[in-house]
C-alpha cells in the first residue's frame, strides 16, 4: 500500500509535538498566607507596608492583613512594587525581575514539653515525633522591604511644653461690664464703673467633681464732681460752701484672687489675696493674704453655696493718717452663692469678715453681688454692687461705703 508523500513529510512533526508540549512551562503556583492560627489564604500578593500586606483573592478581593496575624508569607511570582511605611510619600518601585519571595514573621518558639520518663522495663522504645518545623527566615530576592521609618518627633504640645501664657490665660469664662455717665451743668459730674468677674475650672468644663478652680473679681468706681460758677456761696440745703473750681473725687477699687484645690468632692483647700483702695475713707491700700479650708454645702447643676474659713495677714495704710497704719494677723470667714436661671439670667453673691487676732478693734467686712440679664447674644444688662465696712476709719469719716453700678456686660 502506497502512502501519500505529503503524509510522510508530516510524520516527523507528529513525533516532535509531544516533546514540545512536555517542555512548556507549567503555570506558577498561587501566593499564600499562613495565619498564626494555622489557616491559609491563597491569591496574589499586591504590596507590603509597615502595617501589613495587601493581598488579592478571587473570592474576597483586596484585603489588608496585619503582620501580627501572619505566620508565613510566600510568593513564587514576586510583585510589582513595595509600599513604604506610613510616613513614606510614595511606593518604592520594583526594579528587579520577578522572583520567588518568601516572608516569614518570627514568633516566639513554643517551649517544648518536659521529657516523660520511660516506664520500667520498656518492651520497645518508640522514637519521639519530630519537632514542628520552624518558620523559615525572611528571604527576598526581588527587592528588600524597607524598614519602618523612625516616628516623627512629638510636638512640644504633646510633651507638655506649652507656652506659659496658654496655661495662664486660657479656660476663663465670666463677664466684663462697664458703666459710664456724664453730667454738664452748674456741677460737672463724670463717673466710670468697670467690673470684671472671671472663673476657671480644671479639668475644663463644668462636670463635677472637679480638681481645682480659680476666681478673679475686679471692680472700680471712679467719680469726679467739679463746681462751676463765678463766686463762692453757701448752700444751706447741704450746709456746704461751694467754691468755683473745687472738685470732689471718689475712687474705690476692689480686687480679689482665689484659688481652690479639692481634696474630696466637697472639701477643698483655698488661698487668695484681696486688695482695697477707697478715697471716701482715706484708705490708700488694704492688702490681705491668707488661706484655709472650704466646703460645698449645697450644689446642683444651676446653684452652689460654699463656706470658707481661714487665717491670714492684713496690712492697712491710710492717706494722711499715718497713725492708723498697722499690720495684723486675722481670721477670715466667707460665704458665696451663685445661681443660673433657665432663661439665661445669673446671680452671684459673696460676703465675709476678717476679725484681727493681734488687735480686736481692727475688723473688716464687706461683700458684693452681681445680676446679669441677657439682652442680645452675649451682651447682658449688668447690675453690680459692692459694700466695704471698716471698724477703724479716720476721724469724721463713715465706717461703711456702698456703691451700685448699672451697665452693659459681655459674657465669655
Amino acid at each position: 500500500m502506497l502512502i501519500n508523500s505529503g503524509i510522510v513529510r508530516f510524520l516527523p512533526w507528529l513525533f516532535a509535538l509531544p516533546l514540545c508540549l512536555s517542555g512548556q512551562a507549567t503555570p506558577p503556583a498561587p501566593d499564600f498566607i499562613t495565619f498564626v492560627n494555622g489557616d491559609r489564604m491563597s491569591g496574589q500578593l499586591v504590596s507590603l507596608s509597615a502595617r501589613g500586606v495587601v493581598f488579592r483573592g478571587a473570592m474576597f478581593g483586596e484585603v489588608t492583613v496585619e503582620w501580627s496575624k501572619i505566620r508565613e508569607l510566600h510568593s513564587d511570582n514576586g510583585f510589582g512594587g513595595i509600599t513604604g511605611n506610613p510616613t513614606a510619600a510614595t511606593a518604592v518601585p520594583q526594579t528587579l525581575p520577578p522572583a520567588p519571595v518568601t516572608v516569614a514573621v518570627e514568633t516566639p518558639p513554643t517551649p517544648a514539653p518536659p521529657p516523660v520518663a520511660p516506664p520500667p522495663n520498656p518492651v520497645a522504645q518508640t522514637p519521639p515525633p519530630p519537632s514542628a518545623p520552624q518558620p523559615a527566615p525572611v528571604t527576598t530576592t526581588s527587592a528588600a522591604v524597607p524598614p519602618p521609618a523612625a516616628a516623627a518627633a512629638p510636638s512640644s504640645a504633646a510633651n507638655g511644653h506649652i507656652w506659659f501664657g496658654n496655661r495662664l490665660f486660657s479656660g476663663w469664662h465670666g463677664i466684663a461690664a462697664a458703666g459710664v455717665s456724664y453730667v454738664a451743668a452748674s456741677q460737672t459730674v463724670i463717673s466710670f464703673s468697670p467690673v470684671v468677674s472671671l472663673q476657671r475650672t480644671w479639668p475644663k468644663g463644668e462636670k463635677w467633681p472637679i480638681r481645682a478652680r480659680s476666681y478673679i473679681n475686679f471692680m472700680i468706681n471712679y467719680s469726679k464732681e467739679t463746681q462751676n460758677g463765678d463766686s463762692a456761696y453757701f448752700d444751706s440745703a447741704t450746709r456746704t460752701v461751694i467754691i468755683p473750681g473745687s472738685f470732689l473725687e471718689t475712687y474705690a477699687l476692689h480686687g480679689e484672687f482665689v484659688q481652690d484645690y479639692f481634696l474630696f468632692p466637697r472639701l477643698f483647700v483655698q488661698a487668695g489675696a484681696t486688695f482695697d483702695h477707697n478715697y471716701a475713707q482715706s484708705l490708700d491700700l488694704l492688702q490681705a493674704y491668707g488661706g484655709g479650708l472650704g466646703f460645698v454645702v449645697y450644689r446642683t447643676d444651676r446653684s452652689e453655696f460654699d463656706l470658707r474659713a481661714g487665717v491670714g495677714y492684713s496690712r492697712q495704710q491710710y492717706d494722711g493718717y499715718p497713725g492708723l497704719d498697722t499690720s495684723v494677723v486675722a481670721s477670715r470667714f466667707y460665704q458665696s452663692y451663685q445661681h443660673k436661671f433657665a432663661n439665661g439670667m445669673s446671680f452671684s453673691e459673696q460676703g465675709g469678715m476678717r476679725p484681727a487676732w493681734t488687735d480686736p478693734k481692727y475688723l473688716f467686712g464687706g461683700g458684693q453681688l452681681s445680676f446679669n440679664m441677657p439682652v442680645y447674644h452675649r451682651l447682658n444688662l449688668n447690675v453690680s454692687s459692692f459694700d466695704f465696712w471698716s471698724n477703724t476709719p479716720p476721724p469724721m469719716l463713715k465706717k461703711n461705703i456702698f456703691q451700685l453700678s448699672l451697665g452693659v456686660s459681655y459674657a465669655f
